[in-house]
């Protein structure tokens, strides 16, 4: 994977620094990669989403594990506060506390998009 920006980008959580995808951390005022194409892995979906959120601001760290889960923003949606004596255990306990993203089957994707063309066609008339 190329990226053009990446000798110039901050990003503390990086898809070309495996590195930084096992072991990085990203706090909400952070930069997040920038990388046209990345944008639609979950976990960058993830930290604008937690960008966006006023609640959620400075309000402790997320790993790449984290924000790879289903995040609803709300007063309770927090990292890990990186002074806690058991961080390690903080985060395995928020990452078990949110359900996975589950993938659709090819066969469910095809049903879903069959049925919003039917809804989409229904609404233009």
């Amino acid at each position: 994977m190329d990226c053009n920006i990446y000798d110039k980008c901050n990003a503390p959580i990086c898809p070309l620094d495996t590195e930084s995808m096992l072991f990085g951390i990203w706090y909400t005022d952070e930069e997040v990669c920038k990388k046209k194409d990345m944008g639609k892995c979950l976990w960058i979906k993830n930290q604008r989403k937690l960008q966006k959120g006023e609640k959620t601001q400075k309000r402790g760290y997320f790993t790449k594990e984290m924000l790879d889960r289903n995040i609803t923003l709300g007063k309770l949606t927090c990292g890990i506060n990186p002074d806690s004596i058991n961080t390690a255990e903080l985060e395995k306990n928020w990452i078990e506390s949110r359900k996975p993203i589950k993938e659709l089957s090819p066969e469910r994707k095809k049903e879903l998009s069959d049925r919003m063309k039917k809804i989409n066609l229904y609404c233009k008339k």
